[in-house]
């Protein structure tokens, strides 16, 4: 090896070294509904089928609401919310969406049209967008825009589903100084709530009315944070392959080891922290373990208990 390349080779060495690592923490939701055989939590009755996916970046509070009879479910937005800690946040936020397009003598236009094939979290069939690009001498220059306000009412129409997707549970990863926060590969390090002193505590609470009965109904979901773990990230990821198998350019991406619709996961980068001297060996991997038992009333000083709004 040259004097060059040994030189070039210690470089990256100390640049890879000195680059912060990465951990993941997975959170846990925990919920008196009951999960279905695909691991949703759901709700259901007579006119009405809800279910819960969680796993996201900062545990975006998504799920999908399905009319399974054969009226129309009108829901009331303006007196639906998203409870975070006793803390209610509308769905209904009178936003206004703005749609423009242009056309002109010099540049390119476009025409998009819809097509189907794409699934969703909850294995919906949904519409995707493919855009085609032409040019074209017009000799003019033509714009227009169409404003869209937002709905204070949500129609459902019978045997059909619609998703609401607003609010993230967490954003930010959780501190505590009994949660260790740069375990290695082998380790593992978390903390388990009750429902009454959990870092996050939500009710999603919605108003619906079903075909032309003015009498409206009320649904009340409580979730709360039951378990955080902090994780190696050579711990939580694996390269997988994307793609048809008869295609040979396949695809290798990064993704999860383990997934679930009740639980989500936060990156960050921790803090110099030392390492708590006791533990304990679960399925071969060392655990630093505590339940948390902080008196009622007692904030966590670290965490941040305003709920983050989805970007």
């Amino acid at each position: 090896m040259t004097r060059l390349n040994l030189l070039a080779a210690i470089v990256l060495l100390l640049l890879s070294s000195c680059q912060p690592k990465t951990y993941f923490q997975i959170c846990k939701v925990s919920s008196p509904l009951e999960t279905n055989s695909e691991g949703f939590y759901s709700f259901n009755n007579s006119q009405i089928d809800i279910k819960y996916n969680f796993w996201s970046e900062g545990g975006i509070f998504e799920f999908i609401i399905t009319n399974i009879s054969n009226e129309i479910i009108t829901v009331d937005l303006s007196k639906s919310f998203f409870i975070k800690n006793g803390l209610a946040f509308d769905y209904y936020l009178n936003r206004t969406t703005k749609y423009s397009s242009s056309v002109s003598s010099s540049q390119s236009s476009s025409i998009s049209r819809t097509i189907f094939g794409t699934y969703n979290k909850f294995g919906k069939k949904i519409p995707g967008s493919m855009s085609q690009s032409f040019s074209d001498n017009l000799g003019s220059h033509n714009s227009k825009s169409i404003s869209f306000g937002e709905k204070m009412s949500l129609i459902i129409p019978p045997h059909s589903s619609k998703i609401i997707a607003e609010y993230s549970i967490m954003k930010k990863h959780y501190r505590d100084c009994d949660l260790y926060e740069s375990p290695s590969k082998d380790e593992e390090s978390f903390l388990t709530f009750t429902q009454d002193n959990s870092p996050a505590s939500i009710v999603n609470y919605l108003t619906y009315t079903i075909g032309n009965n003015p009498i409206e109904q009320i649904i009340k979901n409580e979730f709360y944070i039951s378990q955080i773990s902090n994780q190696n990230y050579d711990a939580t990821k694996i390269q997988v392959k994307i793609g048809c198998e008869s295609d040979w350019s396949m695809e290798k991406i990064e993704d999860f080891k383990n997934s679930a619709p009740n639980e989500f996961y936060i990156e960050y980068t921790p803090v110099s922290q030392n390492k708590d001297k006791t533990n304990v060996t679960k399925n071969g991997k060392r655990v630093h373990q505590k339940s948390f038992n902080r008196p009622e009333n007692v904030a966590d000083p670290i965490y941040d208990r305003t709920p983050i709004k989805k970007d």
